[in-house]
């Protein structure tokens, strides 16, 4: 993943932390607008 100029990803400073933090569903099936397969969430 690339940065934007002055920004780094949250990860790579705070690795424990983002790990915590990251939420996954996995989904046999697409489902709501969901594809099939890994889906993460992030908080805005």
């Amino acid at each position: 993943m690339k940065s934007l100029p002055g920004m780094e990803p949250f990860y790579s400073r705070f690795p424990g932390q983002a790990w915590r933090e990251t939420r996954v569903i996995m989904l046999p099936a697409a489902q709501n607008g969901l594809p099939a397969g890994s889906n993460g969430f992030i908080e805005l």
